[in-house]
């Protein structure tokens, strides 16, 4: 009976025996991938062969920064070079198109699918270009090179990258074909910054009625992501002088903090329209977070003696570079980011039983929280740079005018006149302005020896002729020395620029007479006695004049 129960049994295992055979059979007969051709690469391994076109990109500008306001920006300029040629090993390639792309691409953290990258991404193409029209053979040690050139606007968003709620890029993608279909691409990343320049201090009031106090608060018109800045608290009506009571404030806790307020609207791809009622329509998220705080609870003078009574209160504030602060943007896709310095203050209410004296003053208990809030705009530092504008030499027509010219008179026998330069010697015809007798005064004489007719001062000092030392170049002329030829600048020669001079030119001052004349010249000196006459400014040598 044994064997008709369990004969189900039996025939499965003789089944189940065939059926491994069977496999041992097929796996024996299985080719193995080694008997495959090597002639044939598989996809996988012609992806990873290196490409034939080697694509650089140089950028030659300086970075890229906005100068102002998107209202005031005057962009910022973009320049570099492409440089095409072939990878090792290879020898040459020719190259059927290269075409580039600037985009701009908005990211979305919270987008409406979250495995949707159309949903993720929406990217906005800036400018296109088609660098190659024809094919071209680039052999290896050539290069081909294209310049690149684009002028961003200054109304365009800078990069952001750091943001809770999405992201802002800017990119620029080649892509370069060969004959054979062989497409090599190349991306690189522009990181565009927005430089606010810093102007006066701004002064912000807020008052906090039913009281009489206000507050005033001086700060920086723009902050920077690094670095700390000054802020002052003045607050005002801290006093207040009643009919039968005195009642003041007391100043007891500071709290300040930095806030970044961001809002998105993250759109649907035209497949996931339904999920947000239309492809118009998007959701709205906000983010709201502290990127900077402090407190103090002493530090600041208070003055009760003042009408009104007055604190006064400085301290530094920063941003927390832990918390990645983020520039302010606003773009017109729904990326807005901004932030705002919230200063609160902490006082307490005493109050005196007589309005004459303040000594029995008391605490009443009762306490306000003042809580100022202002916009305080954060922008990268403007550094040395200047915007590109200002660096370009000016235009053609830019270049201002020239120098004035002499303005012509009226008039026959002015306008056919001509300025030229006299070079000539000043001898003068004209004695009318001799030296008078008994004044003192001495002449003026011009190259040749004779009076100009204009008189010097008696008070000045001697000259080099007031001893008749030399005499005059005509004389000198007359006793040259013979060795002497004239035929070139010598002591018996005299130039234009010389003759052009009032008493001893720099020529006669460099002459040496003749040795004979300056004989005879020490001979009659010693015979004759000399007359000296003391006149009103001094004694003066008779015989000058």
């Amino acid at each position: 009976m044994d064997h008709l129960k369990h004969a189900r049994l039996h025939r499965g295992d003789q089944h189940g025996d065939e059926s491994n055979k069977q496999k041992r059979t097929s796996l024996t007969f299985r080719p193995s991938s080694k008997s495959r051709s090597s002639d044939t690469a598989s996809p996988r391994a012609q992806a990873q062969q290196p490409p034939r076109v080697k694509i650089d990109l140089l950028i030659e500008s300086p970075p890229l920064v906005f100068y102002g306001s998107t209202r005031q920006s005057t962009g910022a300029l973009l320049s570099g070079r492409i440089i095409i040629g072939v990878q090792s090993p290879h020898d040459e390639v020719q190259v059927a198109s290269l075409s580039m792309q600037l985009r701009g691409i908005i990211t979305v953290k919270k987008s409406v699918s979250k495995d949707c990258p159309h949903c993720q991404q929406r990217a906005n193409e800036l400018q296109k270009w088609d660098l190659m029209k024809e094919p071209k053979t680039v052999k290896k040690g050539d290069e081909i090179e294209f310049p690149l050139s684009y002028l961003f606007d200054g109304g365009l968003p800078a990069t952001v990258t750091d943001a809770p709620l999405g992201a802002i890029q800017y990119f620029l993608d080649l892509s370069a074909r060969t004959v054979a279909g062989e497409e090599t691409k190349v991306r690189r990343e522009l990181k565009i910054q927005r430089a606010i320049p810093a102007g006066p201090d701004r002064t912000a009031i807020r008052i906090f009625p039913p009281t009489n106090l206000a507050g005033r608060c001086v700060m920086p018109n723009v902050i920077h992501p690094i670095g700390a800045f000054p802020i002052e608290l003045i607050l005002s009506g801290v006093v207040d002088k009643r009919d039968k009571a005195v009642v003041r404030w007391r100043l007891r806790k500071v709290m300040w903090r930095i806030e970044e307020q961001s809002r998105m609207v993250s759109h649907a791809c035209p497949k996931h329209a339904d999920k947000v009622g239309g492809p118009d329509k998007g959701r709205k998220h906000e983010d709201v977070h502290t990127i900077g705080s402090g407190e103090m609870k002493e530090g600041w003078k208070t003055d009760f003696d003042t009408a009104g009574g007055e604190i006064t209160l400085q301290f530094e504030a920063n941003l927390t570079a832990s918390k990645r602060p983020v520039c302010d943007t606003d773009t017109e896709g729904g990326f807005f980011l901004s932030h705002s310095l919230i200063i609160e203050t902490i006082v307490s209410e005493e109050r005196s039983t007589s309005a004459k004296r303040v000594d029995d003053i008391q605490s009443t208990g009762a306490a306000r929280i003042l809580r100022m809030s202002f916009a305080m705009p954060v922008t990268n530092r403007e550094g040395m740079g200047i915007s590109w504008d200002e660096e370009i030499p000016p235009m053609y027509r830019e270049v201002p005018a020239s120098p004035p010219v002499y303005p012509k008179f009226s008039g026959a026998a002015t306008e056919t006149s001509v300025m030229e330069d006299y070079r000539g010697g000043f001898e003068w015809e004209n004695d009318t302005n001799s030296p008078r007798p008994g004044s003192g005064e001495r002449p003026i004489r011009n190259s040749s020896g004779r009076d100009s007719g204009d008189c010097l001062p008696s008070d000045l000092p001697p000259s080099y002729r007031s001893h008749d030392a030399f005499p005059p170049l005509d004389q000198l002329r007359d006793h040259e020395d013979p060795a002497f030829d004239g035929s070139g600048p010598g002591p018996g020669t005299i130039t234009e620029r010389a003759r052009a001079r009032g008493q001893w030119t720099l020529d006669e001052l460099e002459v040496e007479p003749p040795q004979s004349f300056l004989r005879r010249n020490e001979t009659d000196r010693t015979n004759e006695p000399e007359d000296i006459s003391v006149g009103q400014h001094g004694p003066s040598e008779a015989g000058r004049t």
